[in-house]
Formats: structure tokens, sequence, C-alpha cells
């Protein structure tokens, strides 16, 4: 009997836990929501992620039980992780709850069309439009255009221009209002070569390119630029077509679709236009749709059964009751995180059997499986350089693609930061995030990269490079008093180093000419320069008297060397130099706090710019202290290459998964840590992509500032000689002249 009994009570405790993990993001719950979670005898705590990503990866890990995706989430999601997770409910609108599908895209036409496609060219076409917080994603919008208009195979020409060539080559005049390109000259001057597709807005000019009124919605103004312009086909929402023409009398509100009293058209003088080339009645029961968008979903574990249970368990914990908004019991707590705090929304359970991601999704949105091959157009390749960066990149590939953004990403993994841009200069990769401290380097012929975006940040993110003496020396004074010193740098060619000669040719102590390691090596007795004689072997080799082993070499063990930052440190603390110059931002953890211990920050103090000790020991100095600063990271591509795919692929990426979101989606937050990591791809402090050309920007244009102070050649070299001695002649000249 107590075998039996011990059995039940092993299965009973294998098959109900205690308390279920579900994930949310701050947006969705805050800390005290997660808190109020576990009020009293709670089944249920949070666990905050990131984005749906983040969920995604802690449903696969078993860090978490269940979570809520959006179709768009829950898309990305079923490539990764379609084999860990069931679906085990709905997330449906109260006014909606006998709909299968939270929307549907449907094409209207006019009644004598027959279905076939070409039957369109040439005519009038009328478009919801773009902008940076739809609803609906790339892949929604353009869903109609991609299966009807041809596109011409032209890869030398941006994929943006062909595509706005091709729609015009194929209809006439037409209002796709909106941002064609994510560039706004680039998107004038589109508008202006294709002006044929802002023709029917209601403003054509091309820095407008408009409706009047979005009051409401996109969607009825272009049914309205249908049935009021004499225009053939247009691509809309079904319950805007229902209400438009007054047939529908279920749907009285929505969250995305405002409510159209009466009918403004006769139904019976347009069709649908279906993506098999018939055509139907407008007030068919169920239309044929271009898209169909599944309800928001719950999805839990597979493992130890908990898909199964939590089914079970979800309805007892919330019953279909609209909670009030001030009940704090953890079952409402729990009802507004999976209603994503909308208390239009209720939970609908799943029926049996479960289905996976791709089965729910594959009722309404075709799955790509890869990356589409375009023949006409290869992807723009991504250079990652660790394993965790490869798959934050894939992760990425595959939301770029199921968001319909173009071109296509590709991820491709090497060793280091120096080996993509190796590969940027023999045209095997497109491009690399890089830290600013590498700008230079990036920038010397051996690679040849230039900026094809910065990525702008907060202050903190900045690069901010001070010179640092011990506390209490008093051999280094100012900069003047460096002359017969021995120095500490982080790495040749870095931010700092680069900032030592900005300020030391300022001061006049350096000749403003090339050869900047010879003059150092002159001015100072000796130094450690990380890096040196892997560029020239010829350099000064007092630059290398001040280190530990071979780091002159490159061949210096981290943390136990005098390279990098806190290397210099070391090598200024041990005795081995009288003064250090690095790059604050180097010594910040990924939550942006001094990673060192205070006790030795402490036996430092910051000699400023102009010369002065700081007040205090330590590193913490206003601007003014400053060496330099500027931007932090950029987006580095091959300088010979004119890239605007890549250019608008990038800025596509920034408005979809970057740091201002303004709809409801969390697919990805790219800036954001992955796996706890930051700075994969992008650094984490980045909060938008800046092109080259903005000067609007002080870190961006300080930044180049100090690179250009530094940027030297040889031509540079042979024409400066050029100039003293056309001095010379010219001094000779005048001379002769006064004598005679």
């Amino acid at each position: 009997m107590l075998i039996p009994l011990l059995i039940l009570f092993l299965f009973i405790g294998y098959s109900h836990q205690s308390t279920y993990k579900i994930c949310a993001t701050e947006k969705v719950a805050s800390t005290h929501t997660c808190q109020l979670l576990q009020k009293g005898n709670s089944q249920v705590e949070c666990v905050r992620v990131v984005d749906s990503v983040d969920c995604a990866l802690k449903l696969s890990s078993g860090d978490v039980d269940f979570g809520v995706f959006n179709a768009e989430e829950a898309l990305v999601a079923s490539k990764f992780i379609n084999q860990d997770v069931s679906v085990i409910g709905q997330v449906k609108h109260r006014s909606k709850l006998s709909e299968p599908f939270a929307f549907q895209s449907v094409a209207v036409v006019r009644q004598n069309f027959t279905g076939e496609f070409d039957e369109l060219r040439g005519k009038k076409y009328c478009h919801p439009g773009f902008n940076t917080n739809q609803y609906w994603t790339d892949r929604v919008l353009k869903e109609f255009e991609r299966r009807v208009v041809p596109h011409a195979c032209t890869s030398w020409v941006p994929q943006v221009r062909v595509e706005m060539f091709s729609l015009a080559e194929f209809f006439g005049n037409s209002c796709r209002p909106g941002p064609w390109a994510s560039e706004q000259t680039f998107d004038e001057k589109l508008k202006k070569d294709f002006a044929s597709m802002c023709q029917l807005c209601d403003n054509p000019h091309p820095t407008v390119c408009s409706y009047n009124s979005h009051d409401s919605g996109t969607h009825k103004e272009a049914l309205d630029c249908l049935t009021q312009k004499d225009a053939d086909v247009t691509y809309v929402a079904l319950n805007y077509v229902q209400e438009y023409f007054g047939l529908n009398t279920i749907h009285k509100s929505s969250e995305e679709l405002p409510s159209i009293p009466t009918a403004a058209a006769f139904h019976t003088d347009y069709k649908f236009l279906c993506p098999n080339k018939t055509v139907q009645p407008l007030d068919i029961s169920e239309p044929c749709a271009w898209v169909r968008q599944p309800w928001n979903v719950v999805v839990a574990r597979k493992s130890n059964d908990i898909a199964s249970t939590l089914r079970d368990l979800l309805p007892q914990w919330l019953p279909d009751i609209q909670f009030r908004r001030d009940t704090i019991s953890w079952q409402s707590v729990l009802y507004r995180i999976i209603q994503r705090q909308d208390i239009q929304y209720t939970f609908v359970p799943a029926a049996r059997p479960l289905n996976s991601l791709v089965e729910y999704i594959g009722r309404g949105r075709e799955i790509p499986t890869s990356p589409e091959i375009d023949p006409c157009r290869r992807p723009i390749s991504w250079c990652t350089i660790s394993p965790l960066e490869q798959q934050k990149c894939l992760w990425l590939q595959y939301a770029v693609l199921t968001h319909g953004i173009a071109p296509n990403l590709r991820c491709i993994q090497a060793p280091s930061k120096a080996d993509c841009l190796r590969m940027i200069h023999e045209d095997q990769v497109d491009i690399v995030g890089i830290d600013s401290d590498l700008g230079y380097l990036a920038r010397q012929p051996i690679y040849n990269a230039s900026a094809l975006l910065y990525q702008d940040s907060s202050s903190s993110g900045n690069y901010k490079t001070i010179a640092v003496v011990k506390d209490g020396q008093p051999l280094v004074k100012n900069f003047k008093s460096l002359q017969g010193k021995k120095a500490c740098f982080s790495q040749y060619q870095s931010l700092a180093w680069i900032s030592f000669l900005n300020v030391t040719k300022s001061l006049k102590l350096l000749p403003r000419r090339c050869g900047y390691a010879k003059a150092a090596g002159s001015f100072l007795s000796g130094a450690c320069l990380p890096g040196l004689k892997t560029f020239n072997q010829t350099e000064p080799e007092n630059l290398c008297y001040a280190c530990k082993a071979d780091e002159c070499y490159g061949q210096g063990i981290p943390g136990n060397s005098y390279t990098g930052d806190y290397g210099a440190l070391l090598c200024l603390s041990s005795g081995a130099g009288d003064v250090a110059f690095i790059n604050y931002k180097n010594l910040l953890d990924s939550e942006g706090s001094l990673s060192l211990h205070k006790d030795f920050v402490n036996t430092f103090r910051v000699m400023c710019r102009n010369g002065s000790l700081s007040q205090s020991p330590g590193f913490d100095v206003d601007d003014a202290c400053l060496l330099s600063a500027g931007v932090g990271g950029e987006i580095v591509t091959k300088k010979s290459r004119w890239n605007r795919d890549a250019t608008q692929l990038l800025l596509k990426i920034d408005d979809c998964f970057g740091a201002f979101l303004n709809n409801d989606e969390g697919v990805l937050h790219v800036y954001e840590k992955f796996q706890n990591t930051g700075n994969l791809l992008f650094q984490s402090t980045t909060v938008s992509l800046l092109l080259p050309e903005d000067e609007n920007y002080d870190s961006v244009n300080s930044y180049k500032a100090l690179l250009k102070l530094e940027t030297c050649s040889q031509a540079a070299a042979i024409l400066n000689i050029h100039h003293t001695v056309l001095f010379v002649v010219l001094l000779l000249v005048t001379v002769r002249q006064i004598i005679l």
C-alpha cells in the first residue's frame, strides 16, 4: 500500500508544479505588476524579458513555462522553438470572439474586372500607406504588390528604386502614401521620379504624398480613393470594406478599425480580387484574403506536460469576466498580462489536440522556411565574431524576412573584428558594427572602410578619452611636463593614442606633420604602445620600453599585460609609466557602471585637457576635462562601395526593432542585450542610427574631427614637402627682388 501511495504522490508532484512562470516585458508588466502577481496564494510568477525573442529563448531553455505572443512575434519564434512549445489558447477581442483571425487583407476591384492580374496594368491603385507605427508590417502591406506586379531585375539599382519603378510602370496614376524609403531626401527623390504613384493622393506633392485626413484610418481613405477618384483597385483590411459598404453589422468596435456608420458606396459596383485570379462578390460570407493574421497566442512548454496542464488551469484562473481595473488579485493581474493591459481582450482556451506554433500561424500566414533567394539581388551580409552574436544575427535575419524588409540579411561569422574588416575589404562581407576605438584602424588603407551609419547613443555610450596620473606624484603637472617622461597607452591607433597626438600637437609639443610615432618617440623617453610593431617594424623602439612583455607585437595576454585600457592603468600603477591615456568608456560594464574597484580607481587622478589636475581622485570629471568625446560606435562598409541597400536595410531595422517602437510589437529589440550579453551587432547604448551626412549631432562631428586630425598619408607628406619647397623658392625670389 505504501508503494502505490508514494508513486501517486510523486506523480502528483511531477504533474502539477506549485508555481508557473510567465514571461513579460517591462511594457506589459512593470516591476510593481510582477510583485502583485505573487500576491497571496498565487500559482504564477513573472519573469521579465527584453522582448519576444528573449521569451522564446527562455521557453526553450525551461526558464519560463508560458508566454503571450502576437502574430508577428509568434511567426519569428516558430522558426526556432516550434518543437518546444504548444499553443494553449488565443487572446481575442471581446467583440470578435467568433472571428478566426485578428484581421484579413483583401483586394477590391471594379465590377467589370475578370480576375487576371494583367488587367490591372495601367489602372489606378489606392493603397492605405506606410508609417513608422503601422499596425501592418511591410510583408502584409506589400503582399498584393508582391504577387501582382512583375519586378525588374536590376541588381545595380537600389532595391526600393526598382520596387517603385516596377509599380509606376505597372499601374497608372495611384496613391501609395507614406515613406517609401527611410532616408528623407532619397524618399523625396523617389516621389519626384515616380510622381504617378502620388497623383491620386489628396496632396500629391513629393514632400507629402498623403491622404488629407487620417482620423478614420488610412484604410477608409484608400476606399474613398477607390470610390471617389475613379480608381480601379485597392488593398485594405476586410473589416473596413464590410463597414464601408454597409455589409457588417457585427463588428461595431475594433482596436485598429474605427466603425463607419453608413454605407459610403454601393457594394454591387465592386468585387473581391482573389490571389488565385478569381473574383467574388463583396457580400460573400467568407471572402478570399491575401493575408489572414492570427490572434495573439498563449504558448507553453511541452516538457513535463506543462502545456496540457496550463491549458486546463488558465480557464479556471481566468474566468470569462471583465476584471475591474482596481482589482488586484493575482488572477486579475495575470489576466492583464495576458491581455497585454487591454481589457477589451479575453483569453480563449485552445481546442485539443494542441497545435504547434507553425500549425497555428500557418492557417493564415505564409511561413518562410529560409531567407528567400533573390536572383536579382544578393543579401546584405553582416559579419559577426562569436557564436552568440551569430545567433542574434540569425534571429534578426528571420525577423527581417518575416517583416518583409528588403533586401535580405545574411550572417557570416569571423574570428575577430580585424578579420571582419579584412573581409569587407576583400568583398566577402558588406558590413560590421564596430566600437569607435576601431574607427581609425578601419579607415587605414589595409582595410579602407568608411562609416555607413553612426550609432547614436546617450552620453554614457560615448567614448571619453582621459589622461591619468598616479595620485600624489610630483613629476607630471601638465602636458608640457610630459617631455622626457614615460606614457602608457591602451592600443596603437586607438582613440586614446589619437587624442594624445591631438592635444600635444595643439599645444605645439609635437610638430604638425606626418610621422607622429617618431615625433612621440622623441618627445617621450619611453612608452608602452601595444600593437605598434604589428603595423610598422621601423617605429621608435623606445615606444615599447615600458611594456611588460610583447605587447608592442600584439602578443600581450589580456588581464596579464599592459594591453587595453585596464592594462594601461596597470602599466601606470606598476611604475612603468608616468601617465596613462585611456578610453574611460571601455572601463564600464554592460550596465554603465565602472567595473574597477573603487580603491584602485582612487589611486589615480585625471589630468585635464587644459593641463590642470582634477580636484579629487578617480575618474569622475566633467566634459571640459576630457581629451575627447564622441559617438561610441558605427556600422562600416567598404569605402569604395555605394551601398544604399545596406543603408535602407539598417534604417528599416532601426524603425522596426530599434529603441523607439511606437506600436505594440516587441519582436526583437536589437540594441538591448541578447541572452544577457550586450554589444552584439550594435553597441548596447545605441538609441538610433545616424547618416554620415547628418551634421546636427555634436558627438558625431567630434568623432569625425578627431579622426580627420590624425589622417596622414605619404601623399600628404609629399604635399607638405612641396609646400615647403615652394615657400623657400618664393622667399628667395622676394629677397632677390628686394636686393635688386
